[in-house]
């Protein structure tokens, strides 16, 4: 009898069209970084490949810290008190935007610099409960996890 895969903790989105297609969430219970590597179509479903980074505490809490900046503007802008044009393409506050881009370029560096395996694996995205303090984009989700496999 197989077990039925864990839902698991999805961290934050930074990217998303028609699903999430990058962001952090825990893979096996522990974070990573997910990103689409491939996607198609079956039988009028998508089928989005990751691939999937792990990240470390410190890694996790810069792309979070950044994730709250992009809150601060999501809620103004929710609210009607932000225009829908920005002459940056950051969706920031003005006064935000340095920090914002900082900790961006160091979440980069440190991606970069990681040398830990890296794993594909199939995920199914679905609505749940959780929220945090950091009102990240896409917190509520959960992750179902399938079909892993190490990268070549």
């Amino acid at each position: 009898m197989s077990q039925r895969p864990k839902a698991e903790t999805v961290y934050a989105v930074n990217d998303y069209y028609d699903g999430p297609e990058s962001g952090f969430a825990d893979f096996r219970g522990h974070p990573h970084r997910f990103e689409v590597a491939k996607e198609w179509m079956v039988r009028n479903r998508t089928i989005r490949r990751f691939r999937l980074n792990p990240v470390g505490a410190e890694i996790l809490r810069l792309a979070l810290n950044q994730q709250q900046l992009w809150s601060r503007w999501n809620t103004r802008y929710r609210k009607g008190e932000l225009p829908d044009d920005l002459p940056y393409s950051e969706r920031v506050l003005p006064e935000d935007l340095e920090a914002y881009r900082a900790l961006g370029a160091c979440v980069n560096e440190r991606l970069a610099e990681s040398n830990e395996r890296i794993l594909y694996a199939d995920g199914r995205f679905f609505a749940g409960r959780r929220t945090t303090e950091f009102h990240a984009c896409c917190e509520n989700l959960r992750v179902v996890w399938s079909r892993c496999r190490p990268a070549a």
